[in-house]
């Protein structure tokens, strides 16, 4: 008997690994409801239960879903899936007035990982390490930066950064070089102006 039962009508967020997609589970999803969204078809709910009942047990006698679960979809070849350890960072820019900022030059530490923001703004990590993460944006003259904590069993988090304009703060060393350089240039020019009057 189908395990029926009504989705959260939110389109699934899934990546390409070699042959096999992954969704992760959130609020309110079902089997039937997946398997309609994943795979064209709510009747091919058994497809999801076979490719994951190793991960989740559970699956195989009850359509209770839990949030975070990381469940395989229309695998190919499941001896070609590649499990990474790390977590999917998704990093979305925007500027202050909401507007994707593409090319925005992403940097996650604290092993340093680079991207640039495509055309939706979204800038895309993979095999990131738990713990703590600094995440700076830089783009034509505007900045930003966001920590990041990373932990538990959800994969793959979304993470929006908006990117204002930097603001020139000088420092005290840049200060006193930028002292010592103008008394030297108006001493220059007294020097200057004394000899043209000996003249």
């Amino acid at each position: 008997m189908p395990l029926v039962g009504f989705g959260n009508n939110n389109r699934p967020q899934s990546n390409l690994e070699r042959g096999c997609f992954r969704y992760t589970v959130k609020p309110n999803d079902t089997l039937w409801a997946l398997a309609t969204d994943l795979l064209g078809d709510g009747e091919r709910y058994e497809e999801i239960i076979e490719q994951n009942k190793d991960a989740y047990p559970s699956l195989t006698s009850s359509n209770n879903l839990d949030p975070g679960w990381e469940l395989k979809y229309d695998c190919e070849n499941e001896e070609e899936i590649i499990e990474t350890e790390g977590f999917i960072i998704n990093v979305k820019v925007v500027d202050d007035n909401g507007n994707p900022v593409e090319g925005a030059k992403v940097t996650i530490h604290s092993k340093v990982q680079e991207a640039v923001t495509d055309s939706e703004g979204i800038a895309h990590f993979t095999d990131v390490e738990p713990g703590d993460h600094r995440v700076i944006v830089a783009y034509d003259g505007f900045e930003g930066e966001q920590a990041l904590t990373l932990t538990g069993d959800v994969k793959e988090y979304n993470l929006n950064i908006t990117v204002e304009k930097k603001t020139v703060v000088f420092s005290t060393q840049s200060k006193v070089i930028i002292g010592v350089m103008s008394l030297i240039i108006l001493a220059l020019i007294v020097i200057l102006i004394k000899q043209r009057r000996k003249q």
